[in-house]
């Protein structure tokens, strides 16, 4: 086999090199694609869920912060009602007072007044008290709301934080095949060159053939010779 034949051989091979490296490359490439798509629907469906169970924290949040602002209410319209008698019961004690004309001691307006001012004090201390319940619970009430909301918030930073490292790493393994499948369009481009300068198929095909014979040449005689 001639030089010829061997560098023919030689570009052939690079060339069918540079093809299938260059496929691999393309196969890496869309399976980087693939897994980038993969993972922004995964993190688009997880973080869906995360802010569906935000909504219904604020949700439940908010009938538990009616719930009380209601109760809040009746408390208050109790004590209104509450204090409408009271107020009542000490104008009925003084004008029994006053219709007495000698000592009030022991009277019935002096009784139902201490009585009165009894009653209030222990009401005020039970409205103080239910009030400062009330309060208790909504305060709390903001603080499990909150602190479930920041529970939803830390998983939507992990799960952005996780489809982020997922398009980094596809992005750098399509950079990868990308750089791979030039480098091997270059090498099959070279040995395309190679190939095609060293004669291609013609020169390999006929590398090692038996030349055909050639005739032996004959040189007619000179007749005008043949007299001397």
């Amino acid at each position: 086999m001639g030089i010829s034949a061997v560098i023919a051989v030689v570009g052939l091979g690079l060339s069918a090199k540079g093809q299938r490296d260059n496929k691999k490359a393309s196969k890496k490439s869309l399976n980087a694609q693939r897994e980038a798509q993969v993972a922004q629907q995964t993190a688009n469906d997880a973080a869906y869920a995360q802010r569906e169970k935000a909504n219904k924290i604020q949700q439940n949040a908010l009938a538990e912060q009616n719930k009380l602002e209601k109760r809040k209410a009746n408390v208050l319209a109790q004590r209104s009602r509450v204090q409408s008698i009271r107020e009542a019961r000490i104008k009925r004690g003084q004008l029994v007072q006053g219709a007495a004309l000698s000592g009030t001691q022991g009277s019935s307006g002096e009784i139902g007044a201490s009585s009165s001012i009894s009653s209030q004090l222990t009401g005020n201390l039970a409205f103080g008290n239910t009030m400062t319940g009330i309060a208790t619970e909504m305060g709390q009430n903001n603080l499990d709301t909150q602190g479930a909301l920041g529970d939803v918030n830390l998983a939507l930073s992990g799960i952005s934080n996780t489809n982020s490292a997922a398009q980094a790493s596809s992005q750098t393994a399509q950079a990868k095949a990308s750089s791979d499948g030039a480098t091997a369009s270059a090498i099959g481009g070279l040995g395309s060159s190679i190939f095609n300068a060293a004669g291609g198929f013609k020169t390999i095909f006929s590398a090692g053939q038996p030349k055909p014979p050639v005739a032996p040449s004959f040189k007619a005689p000179s007749w005008g010779n043949l007299g001397t």
